[in-house]
């Protein structure tokens, strides 16, 4: 049997899932989806915490829910929005799209909504026995599918400032060098030297 645990992989069965829903309209095609798309953000945010350099322990392992990866995330990486901005900028310096600036926040808050439509079962008149539940159950699903399409469609990379890119990096930061300047100084980098 073969269970490829890749955000994309756990994407694509939540489409599939999708599509049976539409097909044959068992309720059961929710849940099996919603619990897919929350898996796909779950190792999304792994893969970001390997990126900013996590070492698995035994306490690693353990964490799932979105909201306390995210917190790892922005614990180990406190800066973790504005390098990506930053690796947004150099991108576009050499006529790339640029990062997609992904939402740890956004990422966290549907993984929790989907989390209470899986324990639906905890008062069933207010949910699965309530036609408006299951519109807004759709809603959901199809807020985070969007979302995570956006995301999955996008490169995952990590960059890695040298030291020679910290100053850049720094000067950006506290706004003592426009976007501008700090596209010209990295293809300056880029380029050859001609003195020789």
């Amino acid at each position: 049997m073969d269970y490829n645990v890749h955000p994309s992989s756990y994407f694509q069965r939540a489409e599939e899932n999708l599509t049976q829903l539409k097909e044959d309209a068992r309720p059961a095609w929710f849940f099996y989806a919603a619990f897919e798309y929350r898996c796909c953000i779950e190792q999304l945010l792994r893969y970001y915490l390997e990126l900013v350099g996590v070492h698995w322990s035994k306490k690693m392992e353990k964490l799932y829910t979105a909201a306390d990866l995210r917190k790892t995330i922005l614990s180990l990486e406190p800066e973790f929005y504005s390098k990506l901005r930053f690796a947004d900028v150099l991108i576009r310096a050499l006529d790339h799209k640029g990062v997609y600036e992904i939402d740890l926040e956004r990422l966290s808050a549907l993984h929790g909504r989907m989390g209470g439509y899986l324990h639906a079962q905890i008062k069933p008149d207010q949910t699965v026995n309530n036609p408006a539940w299951w519109d807004t159950f759709w809603n959901v699903l199809q807020d985070t599918r969007e979302h995570l399409f956006a995301v999955l469609s996008n490169d995952i990379a990590h960059i890695q400032i040298e030291k020679k890119g910290w100053p850049l990096y720094n000067r950006w930061k506290d706004g003592t060098m426009t976007e501008e300047e700090v596209q010209g100084e990295f293809m300056k980098g880029l380029l050859p030297n001609d003195s020789a």
